[in-house]
């Protein structure tokens, strides 16, 4: 009894130590929120000790604004007992300073009394990586709503503004004008200025005109940051308080007649080369548009009507993407028939409501904030019961429409059609005009239906897509390390990617396992199978392996002890190979036990040559009470360690392999490179051997003695 007493302990004291040196902050709350019991982590991440913590509760947590949301997760744990990835909330720190995080929390029940455990995540790098993200995406949308403007519209006096002012705003400029050249006397004509001081117009047309005739003679652009540096023609503009400047040719069918300059006013800011190649492409765009007649308007219709259902077609098959598909969908078809504005909206049945995801023209940054009961979107909801097309000619008359989106967006006619798939309403397409010159036409309508059924099956199979892979990747980032860890005499990295296929979950997984001393774990396995129900064995596979590692130095007792658990609870037929590295960073010792997986690459500098590490053993789970041996190796300086998974060597191309051999002749040819770097040549080689398509997940580790 004493005994069993005596281990019970330690498996308390082992449990306590993994909750207080988890990576991520850990919370205990009651079901009102106050906090119970924190970990480190949750110390470091709010700066509070753990005495001021446990006198506070989650709204002493966030910021007065947030206390509204804090009610709302309480109340969402009570009625369902799970949060997952909560991203929209901080957590304020002791400093004052706010910290955003991610938080999966779940409602547990110990001794009868329910308790809620709250991981969370500073999510403070993630968010400016997407802040970046959505700031590129921004600019290129832009341009892309200016590619839009001008294949869709043949009115110059509506295209001009728009494509200067774009010009101005993705280049960064101040000032902006578009000149043509006159066909009656070859004279340079500006029918367009945004931002233009009188004194930079005149200078255009006098002193500046030599370097707009340079433009046009040459066909060549020009970007111009250092006037002091150039003649008097260029340096008449610094006169006018221009600082930079970019002129680029309008052409077409190799013949130029045209020029798109932009200004800068500000030291501050500077044209690039980037900038250039943006300008030149609206220039480029600009050029289509004037060349195009209204007399071919009919002929472009139908033509771009053709490629709209050739395009919705090619999206059934060819991306899963849900915003993608929305946005593609959308833009063909209200680009085909000509309507200036759109949007796509969502049915819930369940709750009688329309949600927006997509919209084009002017609705587009409105859409999605749009939510309505059907009883006050009428159109939707009447084209949703009825399952057929609803024609609104005159939509500042008819009560159907919402008052607020006809004045908001100057509605005029509207054309609302059901999305359908197998019998099953998912929603509406809402297709309008915003000026009284247009209306739709029978043929339109009936094209517009043939895309609309069409693009139905597209927005569905991209909606299960998406809640599949939602699943799959929340699941699979559980199984890796937040971060690589920083081992001293070492330059170390990481890889892991997915396979081609769709909404499904590798059982491939990695870990490093900090020990005691000098030493750390490594740890890269891959569980047989795919799918949901790989993931309950691949955390099987992965805690267990951590429990173990703490309690010898020896790898491969980790393994035996590992396989014992493993084995009596895996599902029968199911295995997992796994390789274990105990790496000591002062000696460069290596110890290396192996269950049933690819033998590790061990590049040694001295010989310039790799060789594998071949120690065999039964994968783990197939037979408890097996013994498993381990192998010493050491790296010295430049020497280089690589773990992987069998989806890397067995990427094909046609019915060849990848291979060890090609993975080791590309680790010797750079193993002179960093850790990051090298692995980067590794994924960059199997991507470009299997022709960017994996039918396995791959997991990848590379350790350099440096």
């Amino acid at each position: 009894e004493r005994r069993e007493n005596y281990k019970l302990i330690r498996e308390l004291e082992r449990f306590k130590k993994l909750f207080l040196e988890a990576f991520d902050a850990i919370f205990i709350f009651d079901l009102n929120g106050r906090i119970l019991d924190v970990n480190k982590s949750a110390q470091e991440l709010t700066g509070y000790s753990r005495e001021e913590l446990l006198k506070m509760d989650s709204f002493d947590l966030r910021p007065p604004e947030e206390s509204k949301r804090v009610r709302q997760i309480l109340h969402v744990l009570r009625t369902q007992g799970v949060a997952r990835g909560i991203s929209d909330t901080h957590y304020k720190r002791k400093d004052g300073t706010l910290v955003p995080v991610e938080i999966n929390a779940k409602v547990i029940t110990v001794d009868r009394e329910a308790y809620i455990l709250n991981i969370s995540r500073d999510i403070t790098e993630r968010k400016k990586i997407e802040a970046e993200i959505r700031e590129r995406n921004e600019n290129l949308e832009i341009l892309n709503e200016v590619g839009i403007e001008i294949t869709s519209r043949l009115n110059l006096r509506e295209i001009l503004p728009r494509v200067v002012k774009s010009a101005v705003k993705i280049v960064g400029g101040d000032a902006g004008v578009i000149g043509f050249i006159t066909e009656k006397d070859r004279k340079i004509e500006y029918p367009y200025g945004y931002n233009m001081p009188d004194s930079l117009a005149s200078v255009i047309a006098t002193d500046g005109l030599p370097i707009i005739q340079q433009v046009i003679r040459t066909g060549k652009p020009i970007i111009v940051g250092d006037f002091a540096a150039f003649g008097k023609a260029y340096r008449c503009f610094a006169s006018t308080g221009v600082k930079s400047l970019m002129l680029v040719p309008i052409s077409a069918k190799g013949m130029v007649f045209g020029v798109l300059g932009v200004f800068n006013f500000s030291t501050d800011k500077r044209f690039t080369e980037r900038g250039l190649w943006l300008l030149e492409n609206i220039a480029r765009q600009a050029a289509v548009a004037i060349e195009n007649s209204r007399l071919f308007e009919e002929v472009h219709r139908r033509a771009k009507q053709s490629e709209a259902a050739n395009k919705v077609s090619r999206i059934i098959s060819s991306t899963l993407d849900l915003s993608e598909v929305l946005r593609l969908v959308i833009n063909e078809i209200s680009e085909a028939i000509g309507t200036e504005a759109g949007g796509i909206f969502f049915y819930n049945a369940d709750e009688n409501r329309f949600y927006g995801k997509m919209g084009y023209g002017p609705t587009r940054r409105y859409v999605q904030d749009i939510i309505e009961d059907a009883s006050n979107f009428r159109l939707a909801d009447e084209a949703v019961k009825t399952r057929n097309i609803v024609l609104i000619e005159n939509a500042q008359a008819d009560p159907r429409i919402p008052r607020k989106y006809v004045a908001k967006f100057n509605l005029q006619s509207i054309l609302v059609l059901p999305l359908i798939v197998k019998d099953k309403i998912i929603g509406v397409v809402s297709l309008a005009h915003t000026d009284k010159e247009h209306r739709f036409d029978e043929d339109q309508i009936a094209f517009a239906k043939s895309i609309a059924a069409q693009s139905a099956i597209a927005i569905e199979n991209a909606r299960l897509y998406e809640a599949e892979r939602y699943v799959a990747n929340v699941l699979q980032k559980s199984f890796l390390p937040a971060e690589v860890p920083e081992i001293p005499n070492t330059s170390i990295a990481a890889y892991y990617t997915t396979s081609s296929e769709v909404g499904q979950i590798g059982g491939d997984f990695y870990d490093f396992i900090q020990l005691p001393g000098s030493l750390i774990a490594l740890v890269v396995g891959d569980v047989s199978g795919k799918g949901i129900e790989v993931a309950s064995t691949t955390s099987l596979a992965k805690y267990t392996t951590r429990a173990f590692a703490y309690q010898t130095k020896h790898a491969s007792r980790v393994l035996e002890s590992a396989n014992e658990v493993i084995a009596r609870e895996i599902e029968p037929g199911s295995f997992i190979t796994v390789v274990y590295v105990i790496y000591d960073w002062e000696s460069g010792r290596l110890l290396v036990s192996n269950g049933g997986h690819p033998f590790p690459i061990h590049y040694v500098a001295k010989q310039n040559k790799a060789h594998l590490i071949e120690n065999i053993n039964a994968a783990l789970g197939i037979l408890p009470d097996l013994g498993y041996s381990e192998l010493v190796e050491k790296l010295e300086e430049g020497d280089v360690l690589v773990l992987y998974t069998d989806g890397l060597t067995e990427a094909r191309r046609g019915n060849q392999f990848y291979g060890t051999d090609r993975l080791m002749q590309i680790v010797t040819n750079n193993a002179h490179l960093p850790a990051e770097k090298l692995i980067n040549q590794i994924v960059a080689d199997v991507y470009a051997f299997a022709e960017g398509k994996l039918t396995d997940d791959i997991a990848l580790n590379v350790l350099k003695r440096v």
